[in-house]
């Protein structure tokens, strides 16, 4: 059967017709490398197109054990006749995250690109960034099959310089080291026991001066999803007091991570809790209120400075928790020469006013003096 004539097959009847199309096109290439020429070569290179466009029919099947069952045999084919140095990967990569598969909840390019490795080891060495979204990708089996492409990268050992997948030849041990405290600290920080955990937070410093952030934010998305808040509020206080910004500059322009993944932890009520009724305001609220602005801070000139402070004042308005606005509010007023405009302070006290603090004039939260600091906390009181 033709490849033409399989084309518009749908479901099993395509991926019957699977095992003798590839034993015919097995056939063929026997046949054309045992000659030379150039005639042998572009029909070589048509046979090998044949297999990509199987890979992509399969691909498109919507019946997962279908579908499954379809990309085994084209791998396993791929495996054996060796066509991997010619198939187009980057084609078949373009195809595999294309929005058909990227807009779907369950992450299905990953379980594409896990199931085609063979075909697709060489190019996935340079998509980095789809390795790391596919390790915090909301869905377990996304994540499971990206830290499968991971590993299989790492074990294959393939020299190179681009990032960190590629393996340094001049210092191996360092490098498997890193890649493996990487994958101790990945899947230790899903553990709801504190007791696991805290033997292995002195490695963050190290994985972030070696790995950098991108790398590094993924360790810590997988520790902010921990189910126990204990666990949470453990490694939050941690991250606030043992990274200053001032030795760490590859958090100074962290704005993703300090205004993403970590601003929907602050934003828990329960971790404002005081430890004991001696205390008037939370420990953690003051360490949340120090971390931001020293961020605000650490930011390279004014207008830096006065956006960051304003990214943080739009995000504000979809928090749940009050003690968290509180206490970034506070990091807010704190921070010196920034500069708010009518609307940011219609922003601010619309959010006040919806959320039942109580306001004194939109003035004083503008800072002139640093004798407004006093005012700041006093502008939102909660009124709960």
């Amino acid at each position: 059967m033709s490849l033409g004539r399989l084309i518009p097959l749908e479901g099993w009847e395509a991926i019957k017709c699977f095992p003798p199309v590839l034993s015919a096109i097995t056939n063929q290439i026997g046949i054309i490398t045992e000659n030379e020429g150039q005639a042998n070569v572009e029909l070589l290179e048509q046979l090998e197109q044949s297999v990509a466009s199987l890979f992509i029919l399969s691909a498109c099947c919507l019946d997962e054990s279908l579908r499954s069952k379809g990309l085994l045999l084209l791998t396993n084919f791929a495996k054996n006749v060796e066509l991997k140095e010619s198939i187009d990967e980057e084609m078949l990569f373009s195809f595999i995250t294309c929005p058909v598969f990227t807009r779907r909840s369950d992450g299905l390019q990953y379980s594409l690109a896990s199931r085609s490795y063979p075909l697709l080891s060489k190019v996935l060495y340079e998509k980095e960034s789809f390795i790391i979204s596919g390790l915090n990708h909301p869905d377990s089996g996304a994540r499971k099959q990206a830290l499968f492409i991971c590993k299989q990268l790492i074990q294959a050992k393939q020299p190179g310089v681009n990032n960190l997948l590629y393996c340094r030849k001049d210092d191996l041990k360092s490098w498997s080291d890193m890649w493996n405290s990487f994958f101790i600290l990945y899947d230790t920080f899903q553990e709801p026991q504190s007791h696991l955990l805290e033997p292995l937070l002195p490695m963050l410093p190290q994985l972030l001066t070696l790995m950098g952030l991108g790398w590094w934010e993924c360790v810590m998305r997988r520790a902010f999803e921990n189910t126990s808040v204990a666990v949470r509020k453990k490694l939050l206080e941690h991250l606030i007091t043992v990274f200053p910004f001032s030795e760490f500059s590859e958090l100074r322009d962290s704005e993703t991570f300090v205004f993403g993944c970590m601003l929907e932890l602050v934003d828990n009520s329960y971790l404002y809790s005081a430890i004991d009724f001696t205390r008037l305001v939370s420990p953690f609220g003051l360490l949340v209120t120090k971390f931001y602005g020293e961020f605000f801070e650490m930011a390279k000139d004014q207008e830096s400075r006065s956006l960051r402070v304003l990214l943080l004042v739009q995000k504000l308005a979809g928090l749940t928790s009050n003690m968290a606005i509180i206490f970034l509010m506070n990091a807010v007023l704190q921070t010196d020469n920034i500069e708010f405009s009518g609307l940011d302070l219609n922003t601010i006290v619309s959010l006040a006013e919806h959320r039942g603090f109580t306001t004194t004039r939109p003035e004083s939260c503008s800072r002139s003096s640093s004798s407004k600091r006093s005012q700041g906390f006093a502008s939102f009181n909660n009124s709960q």
